[in-house]
């Protein structure tokens, strides 16, 4: 009986004290219901935050579209990148478990990371994360932490911990919004915008929204991004540059006849030019030349129409790889894939300069991507090792002049090439010169005494005005070449086409994609061709420093994809990474680099054989 009575008194005080905690946690429900419900203010304000990254990116574009169009495109972009979160919460809302919270607490931290980064991208170096910026950017990390100061760790150390803390804030946040017992509005909510994320979607994917490279930057979701790195990474993992394979027996004479095998140089006596100036004009079609389009007025290119009827020009010249780094890629290193020849590879510079020359190289844009990695001019010399390397910076420092858009005026390029000969008179330079005016947005300013200024036409067309630009500077340099020209070949043309990229594909036909392509010198040049005659010769921007090098009489490395021009007449490019292009007189071939049926297929996989 004492037994039975001292159960039962511990019985009742236990009983009373589980009952006083039920009593508590029922309080707290209760509290926790008349709480206004903060879930859908919580949501709202990070799809408000994603927004307005996408809006500074929109904003921070650096071409001209209309206001409704970068809305349009900003409110795609934030369905795109929110679609997840949406998901991730909804499920968070009903099964009450911490992967979900942690799920959707990381994607609203990819995307704002995600964006933000995109934003600090595009205002710095005009472009957004993606493999290329990757490639360049990453390896040089290491360099720009080693670079900070003795404090630079800690900061480091504190931002990693900032997110950390952001992050365990949202996970808690999201679990204590998922315990609520009120659902039906955020559920409602939820849905309703998982809908409009899927038609978003849907719509995005069939109508293939980012096709206009650029301008789809700004509705680009995080997700498809990273798909395109990673795409990009499996098509770009290659072997160091070496010499091509034998080409099969069977091929060899169809190789030959469209000239894609290379042979003996024509004979002739070495050229004795001491400086070689190799000008890289940005986006320059040979359509926009007054020469040979009579829709451009004659006042926007006097000087590129007069040098191509005074030296010699080759009128069906054609870009072999765009944009701008792959463009002289093709024409330092006579290869077509940028992307698959990661690290060094023989070139131009290292041609010349173990025959004697002093290599310069002179960029109107930044080296840096952002304000603290130099990692563009880290890249440059990794892959062509010149002499000497001049970005943007470079100038700026020099004359202290500061355009905040693409880059600086081509004029000091030019000013700073008649320099370097004047200041090395017995020396061998080869320079290389890329500018950037031609380059949307165009933003150089008109000048009121110059005939560009005075036709409406031309004043009321920020493109022809940019133009007008380029063929003036280009008309000063003349000017002060003309002492050295007895020794000196000039050499004009372009980066890439001014079409390009997806493009490619939907043109009616092949003509727009020509480039310019002009020889000058005093005396022509022996072997190819004399002053005020016309190259009607197929070919393309792999082809231009093989010819080079024959004319000069020193070897051509066995990397080299493009052939002499006297002995080629087809025009080799690769689009978009995947497909090679052949040009001729007859047709535009398209071949996939990986078809191993067509010769022109087997023909790129000597030079790339995954």
């Amino acid at each position: 009986m004492e037994i039975n009575r001292l159960d039962s008194g511990v019985c009742k005080g236990g009983c009373d004290a589980e009952r006083e905690r039920e009593r508590e946690r029922e309080r707290e429900r209760e509290r926790e219901r008349e709480r206004p419900d903060r879930y859908p203010l919580c949501l709202a304000a990070c799809v408000a935050l994603v927004a307005c990254l996408r809006l500074c990116l929109a904003l921070l574009f650096p071409e001209q579209i209309p206001l409704g169009w970068k809305i349009e495109r900003v409110a795609l972009g934030t369905l795109l990148d929110c679609g997840p979160l949406f998901v991730f919460s909804l499920a968070a809302l009903f099964w009450k478990t911490r992967l979900l919270n942690i799920l959707s607490a990381f994607w609203l931290l990819i995307i704002l990371v995600w964006n933000a980064a995109n934003c600090f991208l595009i205002h710095t170096a005009r472009r957004i994360i993606d493999y290329d910026i990757l490639l360049q950017v990453l390896p040089e990390a290491r360099h720009a932490l080693d670079a900070l100061p003795e404090y630079g760790i800690v900061v480091v150390v504190a931002g990693a911990a900032g997110a950390a803390a952001l992050t365990a804030w949202l996970v808690r946040s999201q679990r204590r919004f998922a315990l609520r017992r009120s659902k039906r509005v955020p559920a409602v909510m939820l849905l309703l915008l998982i809908a409009m994320s899927a038609l978003a979607t849907g719509y995005y994917c069939a109508t293939r929204y980012d096709m206009d490279r650029r301008r789809g930057w700004m509705s680009i979701p995080a997700w498809k991004s990273a798909w395109e790195i990673w795409y990009d990474r499996q098509e770009s993992r290659s072997a160091p540059v070496g010499p091509p394979r034998e080409a099969l027996a069977a091929d060899r004479q169809a190789m030959a006849a469209l000239g894609l095998l290379r042979t003996s140089p024509p004979p002739g006596h070495p050229l004795p030019f001491r400086n070689i100036i190799l000008v890289a004009v940005e986006s320059l079609n040979l359509e926009f030349l007054h020469k040979y389009n009579g829709t451009i007025p004659a006042e926007a290119t006097p000087h590129f129409d007069a040098l191509a009827g005074r030296g010699l020009a080759c009128r069906n010249f054609y870009t072999s790889a765009a944009p701008t780094a792959r463009g002289l890629h093709a024409l330092l290193a006579s290869r077509l894939s940028y992307d698959d020849d990661q690290g060094s590879a023989p070139n131009l510079f290292t041609s010349l300069e173990r025959a004697g020359f002093t290599g310069y190289y002179l960029s109107a844009v930044s080296g840096r991507w952002g304000h603290f990695i130099d990692s563009g001019r880290a890249a440059f010399a990794r892959r062509y090792s010149p002499s000497h390397i001049r970005f943007r910076e470079y100038f700026e420092d020099k004359v202290g002049d500061i355009n905040e858009k693409w880059g600086i005026e081509s004029g000091y390029l030019f000013e700073d090439a008649l320099e370097i000969l004047r200041s090395r008179p017995g020396g061998k330079n080869f320079i290389v010169i890329s500018t950037i005016e031609t380059h949307a947005p165009y933003t150089t300013p008109t000048r009121e005494n110059e005939a560009c200024a005075r036709i409406p036409a031309l004043a009321g067309n920020t493109f022809f005005i940019a133009l007008c630009a380029q063929d003036r500077a280009l008309g000063h340099f003349l000017r002060g070449l003309e002492p050295y020209l007895d020794d000196t070949l000039l050499i004009i043309t372009a980066d890439h086409s001014a079409t390009h990229g997806a493009r490619y594909t939907q043109r009616p036909d092949f003509a727009p994609d020509r480039i310019p392509l002009i020889f000058l010198s005093r005396r022509g040049v022996p072997g190819l061709g004399g002053n005020g005659q016309e190259i009607t010769r197929y070919c393309s921007q792999i082809d231009l420093s093989v010819t080079l090098l024959d004319l000069l009489g020193l070897p051509v490395p066995p990397t080299f994809m493009g052939n002499d021009i006297r002995l080629k007449n087809v025009g080799c490019s690769l689009l978009e990474r995947k497909t090679v292009r052949f040009v001729d007189a007859q047709a535009e071939r398209l071949f996939d680099r990986k078809d191993t049926t067509s010769v022109m297929g087997r023909w790129f996989q000597l030079y790339y054989p995954r």
